[in-house]
């Protein structure tokens, strides 16, 4: 075999090689785009009465079981619905288990308020469903915590050629209307400033669960009800 020959030989089996990255042990972050919220739900947000953050950044509603009310109750459904499709079909955990939606509430980010890193106390999963934003009203993002590493410890910094989900240590999403949202409560996520004359309406949830834990034959079995 003549040397150009086996060069030839040795490229076309490169490009034969069959390759693929596994996105092992991954904080799977669910999004759906719902469409356009429905009129009611943005009256509701911009009628329902706030009080301010202690931390001066944008005001949350009194009512912290928004989606239990009659004006939320067809948007709950939808909700529920997306978050069965997340438990069920995409981390596939088995239907003996129930999520159901605990605590809601509505978030108005003002011109100027922002939301700060922060992660969601007493719950498993997290939710954010979007009524009412603008271009440049704030992104939502989220970031890999300190202490957590998958390939390469926190305190080694690599320059990269390009970020990716991979190798970034945060990630944004650019929220439209009617964008939800799903991830692990114990995720860090935040919101930038609203640099808009207009307020940015969201509905954030959290979701726990029902069933029976436990391995077969094991003594450490728990029934949460």
């Amino acid at each position: 075999v003549s040397q150009s020959r086996y060069v030839d030989k040795q490229t076309e089996d490169i490009f034969n090689i069959q390759r693929s990255v596994l996105p092992l042990f991954s904080w799977p972050v669910y999004t759906a785009e719902l469409g356009q919220p429905k009129d009611n739900v943005l009256k509701f947000c911009k009628d329902i009465e706030y009080v301010r953050y202690k931390a001066d950044n944008g005001w949350v509603s009194k009512n912290k079981y928004v989606l239990d009310t009659k004006e939320l109750s067809e948007l709950k459904n939808t909700l529920l619905r997306e978050l069965s499709i997340y438990i069920h079909e995409a981390l596939q955990i088995s239907e003996e288990y129930t999520f159901y939606i605990n605590n809601s509430w509505v978030q108005k980010i003002s011109p100027g308020d922002w939301t700060h890193s922060h992660i969601h106390e007493n719950s498993l999963i997290s939710g954010v469903y979007y009524v009412q934003v603008f271009e440049d009203s704030g992104d939502f993002s989220m970031e890999k915590p300190m202490n957590a590493f998958n390939l390469f410890p926190s305190t080694l910094t690599f320059n990269f050629k390009k970020f990716n989900m991979y190798n970034s240590s945060s990630w944004t999403i650019k929220p439209k209307n009617g964008t939800f949202i799903i991830s692990a409560s114990h995720l860090s996520h935040s919101a930038g400033f609203n640099k808009t004359t207009n307020d940015r309406y969201c509905i954030p949830f959290n979701a726990y669960v029902k069933g029976k834990f436990g391995t077969p034959g094991g003594v450490s079995d728990l029934i949460l009800k």
